[in-house]
């Protein structure tokens, strides 16, 4: 793997998120966007790892300048949404689910998004949450949010094959 690789730093990065290890995630990716500058699923990575660091406002930063990018780009969307929610700003949050329901109506249906702004109109963020709640399952046929889920990690054996190469500076390791 050349050190240059950008894909390669960005599957790196995403491993680490999912071990926890938010920083090296946040450098590693931020490499990688180094790389490739336009790349919009690194920095798709980048705006996940600001999440899971609870780094919100880098979150939200990063969610703006690829919407500016793509305005179709809908997993950006969603996770721009879900940092919303976490930040309490439902009004921002139900304009990026209306955006997704709009881009993607098989992922995210438009129900969704109506039940979960007539659900914070009536009662607030408790009913937005409970809208989410009780509407995600039964619309989407799915726990989780657009029917995604919790996001999994790489194989193993995908992230072990990054791993050996990064920090050799791009030489290749004896495996073992």
């Amino acid at each position: 793997l050349n050190p240059g690789y950008a894909t390669g730093h960005h599957w790196y990065g995403v491993s680490l998120i999912y071990s926890g290890r938010l920083d090296e995630a946040i450098d590693t990716l931020r490499r990688a966007l180094e790389l490739d500058p336009l790349s919009l699923p690194i920095q798709g990575g980048l705006l996940t790892a600001y999440v899971y660091a609870r780094r919100y406002e880098e979150a939200v930063e990063i969610g703006r300048k690829v919407i500016e990018m793509d305005p179709t780009y809908p997993s950006v969307r969603n996770n721009l949404a879900e940092t919303y929610d976490l930040m309490g700003r439902f009004d921002e949050a139900l304009e990026q689910w209306d955006a997704l329901a709009a881009l993607t109506p098989e992922r995210f249906p438009p129900e969704l998004a109506t039940a979960l702004r007539a659900g914070y109109v009536e009662a607030g963020p408790g009913g937005y949450w409970r809208a989410l709640g009780e509407d995600r399952e039964r619309l989407t046929g799915s726990p989780g949010v657009g029917g995604g889920g919790p996001r999994p990690a790489p194989p193993r054996r995908a992230v072990a094959g990054i791993i050996r190469f990064l920090p050799a500076g791009g030489r290749r390791r004896p495996a073992g």
